[in-house]
């Protein structure tokens, strides 16, 4: 369902995550996209129309992130590139014979 709520509602979607310093960076996102959306239907900026799609779709990405670490946390997973028990062995000591 967050991930759903990350389509329509980023912000939303982020602060159920539970990221509430990223809250505002995808507010500014999503409000941005809505304002060049408005200002693309009225016609008077000419690169509107291609810049409010790009940003609504950055803060989707922003909220899908903090959307999919919180189910990796909730789930028990670790994501591999924060380290795991694996890759934070040691490497076995080389023979010196």
């Amino acid at each position: 369902m967050n991930y759903l709520l990350a389509v329509v509602l980023p912000p939303v979607a982020v602060w159920i995550s539970g990221a509430r310093k990223q809250v505002w960076l995808s507010l500014a996102l999503y409000l941005v996209a809505l304002y060049l959306l408005r200002i693309a239907s009225g016609g008077d900026i000419p690169g509107a129309y291609a810049g409010a799609p790009v940003i609504y779709v950055a803060a989707i990405i922003h909220a899908f992130i903090f959307t999919h670490r919180h189910y990796q946390t909730t789930s028990g997973q670790i994501h591999p590139h924060r380290g795991s028990a694996a890759q934070s062995q040691e490497a076995p000591p080389k023979n010196k014979e």
